[in-house]
């Protein structure tokens, strides 16, 4: 997966959609680069940081990275089950659950 590609996955269209402006603007100006260099200080850090809370949650989007969140936050309140463990379930195994809590409404 090339690093737009993996912008996209993070939730990062806008900065994947500016890559090629980028690109153009340096090779315009001489300078050969890679579109991973192209990303400023803020974006890698933000960018490794939701790429590490993805491979954590076990997801491959930042959407159901969101969905895992919000679910983990919903168990929390409506069972006794702990915050930490439930951050350790797959997003399909809390969907499951939550099925279950509000089943039981």
């Amino acid at each position: 997966m090339n690093i737009s590609q993996q912008l996209v996955a993070a939730g990062f269209n806008k900065v994947a959609q500016s890559l090629p402006f980028r690109m153009e603007r340096m090779r315009s100006n001489g300078i050969e680069c890679d579109e991973a260099s192209l990303l400023t200080t803020i974006e890698r850090d933000e960018f490794r940081s939701i790429k590490c809370r993805m491979r954590l949650a076990k997801v491959t989007t930042f959407a159901e990275l969101e969905e895992h969140g919000r679910l983990v936050t919903l168990l929390a309140s409506f069972t006794t089950e702990s915050r930490t463990w439930l951050m350790k379930l797959p997003l399909l195994r809390l969907q499951i659950m939550m099925d279950a809590v509000e089943a039981s409404w």
